[in-house]
């Protein structure tokens, strides 16, 4: 194999292991793929604050740019304390990803996923209870 074509991909290893050691957090890279896309989306979520625990499944696109393609779509919502609270959770979630957007994608990524429907389900225990 060709030491050229390794070099970008040991560079690549030396920065997150000198990121790891520093304890520095790395900064999401651009998704190239559906899994890396959902996994940064994850990322990012995981720092926003909502309010209580739920379960929320959102139906959504994006553009080749990685921002949002019209309106998410909340295809299924539950809450576990009281019905009464899901509007808040569902507004405390649709900022939350309104603070990801828009998506760090590769070019190669949005023309791939561009328009098409994408969903993701949100599921958050409620630290008090230990659901």
């Amino acid at each position: 194999m060709n030491v050229l074509r390794l070099r970008p991909i040991l560079q690549a290893l030396a920065i997150c292991a000198l990121s790891l050691i520093a304890g520095a957090p790395a900064e999401a890279a651009p998704a190239n793929s559906l899994r890396e896309l959902f996994h940064n989306i994850d990322l990012c979520l995981k720092k926003a604050s909502i309010a209580q625990a739920g379960e929320i499944t959102i139906y959504f696109s994006l553009r080749q740019d990685g921002s949002l393609f019209g309106r998410p779509r909340v295809t299924y919502v539950r809450v576990w304390r009281d019905s009464a609270e899901q509007s808040r959770f569902m507004e405390s979630v649709a900022a939350a990803l309104d603070s990801c957007m828009p998506a760090q994608i590769t070019p190669s990524l949005g023309m791939a996923i561009a328009g098409r429907p994408l969903s993701i389900r949100i599921v958050l225990k409620d630290r008090e209870t230990d659901i």
